[in-house]
């Protein structure tokens, strides 16, 4: 029970400093996503703009604020918003003042008195304009007044929570003009309440899909694709580690051997590329790219993934097969020397059953750990098989994110897959105790 308090605890623990990481690195990029989505749709409507800001922190409509933050923050603010304008205004007239100053008639060209009339023009079009702005900031501190109400210790201003959603897009737009930000505090607490309910908010790659949504198609193609990967690997690997082991003075296992660290040794976007280029550009036995046919349905649609998903599985397969040979070989060859497979030969017991029952069944503990440890280098592994063969899993999503700077998915791809990785090595551990009984008795080996 101790054993498995301990994992618990440190499984929050890591969980917790990687989803920290997972909300600060990406406020530590340059630019924001709204400036990028509005650059790719200069059409956007503002309500989705404001959504992607909201989002992120970059602006706020808070529902609730003190009285002294709110005179500071947002009246004086808008204050200086206007006095901005004024001031401007004060400069361009002194200037204008300047060029207009009244001249001889008489002395004046032509051309000298048009272009008198033409900045006199600019100048009252001028002023309208300044007019206008004066104008909206005025309505805009009346839409804030009008919406914010004291509470009835008089301590806080609240949000009027009936307000129109058209309402709420203009207010908000008021906080983003003078640029009213969260905390890093108040955001932090916003975005583990958007963890727990899901809610990454909008892809701006493919806007206007929510981040879920994009993910939710991703999701079980990597899942596919890397649990029937990982689990032929895994038993494939095992047994040929345990065969190995078991002849390993046979001319067989030297070579086994050297092949598994050779392939071991294989990068796995190299071998994906290799592999494409030999049976599907070469050879033309398998698609480049993609995970189906588009015309496909039904029985035809699941021939159609299988057939696409052989090329990157291969690619997985074999080079993680390699891992697992030499990691049951070396667990093998260390238990095979334990003094009570010495024991059990002594009493004539088969060799098959000391092979598997005595010796492969304790050799295979460390390989349990050994995999949860090496499950992050096959989530990694199995994104770049994805890019190369624009397989549409979490991997090729998250490339995708990351060249069209989509914050929001780039960041629910990042907390996926470390959550991924941190949920393998827990899962490893439960399995721990279930195959070692020493764990579940605290180490003394007595039941």
């Amino acid at each position: 029970m101790r054993y498995l308090l301990k994992k618990i605890l440190f499984f929050i623990i890591t969980a917790w400093v990687a989803i920290t990481i997972n909300f600060v690195l990406p406020r530590m990029m340059p630019g924001d996503p709204a400036t990028v989505l509005l650059v790719k749709f200069p059409n956007l409507p503002p309500e989705a703009l404001e959504a992607i800001k909201l989002t992120f922190g970059l602006v706020t409509v808070p529902k609730k604020i003190s009285v002294a933050s709110f005179n500071k923050k947002v009246i004086d603010k808008l204050n200086e918003k206007k006095e901005a304008i004024m001031k401007k205004s004060e400069d361009y007239w002194t200037k204008m003042e300047g060029d207009l100053e009244v001249k001889n008639i008489e002395d004046m060209t032509e051309v000298a008195i048009i272009e008198k009339k033409e900045k006199e023009q600019r100048r009252v079009e001028y002023m309208k304009k300044i007019e206008l702005q004066l104008n909206q900031v005025e309505e805009e501190k009346t839409l804030i007044l009008r919406n914010y109400f004291k509470n009835k210790r008089g301590r806080y201003y609240v949000l009027n929570q009936n307000i129109t959603s058209g309402e709420r897009s203009r207010i908000t737009a008021v906080f983003s003009s003078i640029k009213y930000k969260q905390s890093m505090f108040i955001q932090y607490i916003s975005y583990l309440k958007r963890i727990i309910t899901g809610d990454f908010g909008y892809s701006t790659s493919k806007y206007p899909s929510k981040v879920s949504e994009v993910l939710k198609f991703a999701i079980p193609w990597t899942l596919g694709l890397m649990g029937i990967s990982i689990i032929i690997s895994f038993t494939l690997g095992t047994m040929l580690g345990v065969v190995n082991a078991w002849k390993r003075l046979a001319v067989t296992s030297s070579m086994v051997l050297i092949g598994s660290l050779f392939i071991k040794s294989l990068p796995e976007f190299w071998l994906a590329v290799l592999l494409r280029y030999l049976f599907g550009f070469i050879l033309e036995w398998f698609p480049l790219y993609g995970a189906y046919e588009d015309v496909a349905i039904g029985i035809q649609k699941f021939s159609s993934i299988l057939y696409h998903g052989v090329l990157p599985a291969l690619t997985i397969i074999t080079v993680q097969v390699g891992g697992f040979i030499l990691m049951m070989r070396n667990n093998m060859i260390g238990v095979l020397s334990d003094n009570y497979v010495s024991f059990a030969r002594a009493k004539g017991i088969p060799d098959r059953v000391i092979k598997y029952k005595y010796a492969a069944r304790n050799a295979i503990l460390p390989s349990v750990t050994g995999f949860a440890m090496t499950f992050g280098m096959i989530m990694a592994g199995t994104m770049l098989v994805e890019m190369v063969f624009s397989y549409p899993g979490i991997g090729f999503t998250m490339f995708n994110s990351i060249i069209s700077l989509d914050y929001s998915l780039m960041q629910a791809c990042s907390f996926l897959i470390t959550m991924g990785v941190l949920i393998a090595n827990f899962i490893a551990d439960l399995c721990y105790v279930l195959l070692d009984p020493r764990v579940r008795t605290g180490g003394d080996g007595n039941e």
